[in-house]
């Protein structure tokens, strides 16, 4: 009988957890009380509400987004201005203080960079943001194909690149689905997929010179997006028809998206590797399905991911992948790994699992996951997330990583 896979293990955490707890009180419970090997920081997050269970100073902490590094000015200008710093850190480096701590018990540290969706900034005002079929602004998100987003991408990579680090944890680095662009959307009529997937859809000036660089009329798609989703939404879908797929315009723009993203992810990997730091490319497409309940349905997340502009072999030709798996069914963590790696073939994958509530509730479920995942050949996994978990759900990260080894 051939001996279990050992896992590689990572913590993700907030800044809010290193300002409440202390730095050095986090980085030791993570690696003494929890038993994981590494710690990943959130360096660059958007904005949030956080019901924090355990934190000493916060029960919930609201958080405007933005950055817990030291800004290079230089690597930034008027046209593409550097993140705003994030007001919890009170203007510390928590991830120089944090690469300190966690190097003196020989702990590596990831930076955790959201990418795409920013919060802190007046993107209104700027080139740059998502621009719907009708022409309505999504303020805080980032438009992959804009030169002043990727500008900004490469800069940002950049920037965390240079600290002592061993990667980059890239999140949103791809389109977001129309549900998660904002705070406290409404959407009283209850979007079908098919029209929430066609108003994620960016129609800027950036996305039209592309399509037009292909042959492609963008507007004569976001005029087709227009029609179908007003169909959609007045109930006249089933009369009326969709027309985008018929005539094939819905297929090559959701190439053109493809392509923005995979040469975005290479540009930053390229800055990565210059200076010898790894970078990972976070997908949350399976994570999307099992959100907000862990009762995971729907599409695998492989097949979801071009929703997002996510060519999941293309990426994988360049950078690892961690996938996120959000759910309760440790048989659809199996699913999902068997999904990516039938597209990945050999390149590196990775995992990243929630060790609490919705997906996990009894001490059987984290460790039936983790078997799951040494049974693909899966070797790094990722725990989100220290702040957002109860002292019990941590707890339960030990013991199934020893029942495993």
């Amino acid at each position: 009988m051939e001996p279990p896979t050992p896992l590689n293990t990572t913590i993700f955490l907030m800044p809010v957890d290193l300002v409440g707890e202390g730095v050095d009180e986090v980085v030791a419970r993570s690696r003494d009380a929890l038993g994981v090997g590494a710690v990943a920081l959130a360096v660059l997050y958007h904005a949030s509400r956080d019901l924090l269970p355990h934190n000493p100073q916060y029960r919930v902490h609201q958080s405007a987004g933005g950055a817990c590094f030291r800004v290079e000015p230089a690597l930034f200008s008027a046209e593409v201005p550097p993140p705003a710093i994030i007001p919890v850190a009170h203007g510390r480096d928590l991830l120089a203080e944090l690469c300190v701590s966690a190097g003196k018990r020989g702990m590596p540290v990831d930076a955790w960079v959201v990418y795409l969706h920013e919060d802190a900034s007046q993107l209104s005002d700027l080139e740059g943001c998502v621009v719907n079929a009708f022409g309505d602004r999504y303020p805080r998100l980032r438009c992959p194909s804009s030169p002043r987003t990727r500008r900004y991408a490469r800069a940002v990579t950049e920037n965390v690149a240079r600290y002592p680090i061993r990667s980059i944890l890239a999140e949103g680095l791809h389109w977001y689905p129309f549900e998660h662009g904002d705070h406290h959307e409404r959407t009283e009529l209850a979007a079908t997929p098919r029209s929430a997937h066609l108003l994620s859809l960016c129609f800027c000036a950036s996305c039209e010179a592309a399509a037009a660089a292909h042959g492609l009329d963008a507007r004569r798609v976001a005029e087709r997006c227009r029609n179908e989703i007003d169909a959609e939404i007045s109930g006249l879908a089933g009369l009326l028809g969709g027309v985008l797929s018929d005539e094939g315009l819905l297929e090559a723009y959701l190439d053109l998206r493809t392509r923005a993203v995979s040469t975005l992810v290479a540009e930053c990997a390229d800055i990565a590797a210059a200076h010898r730091k790894q970078f990972v490319f976070i997908d949350l497409s399976a994570g999307r399905a099992g959100w907000s309940d862990g009762n995971s349905s729907g599409p695998l997340g492989v097949d979801a991911a071009p929703e997002l502009g996510i060519d999941v072999a293309s990426v994988a030709r360049t950078v690892p992948i961690a996938v996120a798996i959000y759910t309760a069914d440790p048989a659809r963590v199996s699913l999902e790994l068997s999904a990516y790696r039938e597209v990945v073939g050999s390149g590196d994958l990775r995992v990243i699992l929630r060790p609490m509530p919705p997906d996990v509730r009894s001490d059987h479920e984290l460790p039936e996951k983790l078997n799951r995942i040494r049974e693909k050949g899966v070797s790094d996994v990722a725990f989100y997330q220290y702040g957002l978990a109860r002292r019990v759900d941590l707890a339960r990260i030990p013991l199934a990583l020893a029942a495993g080894a």
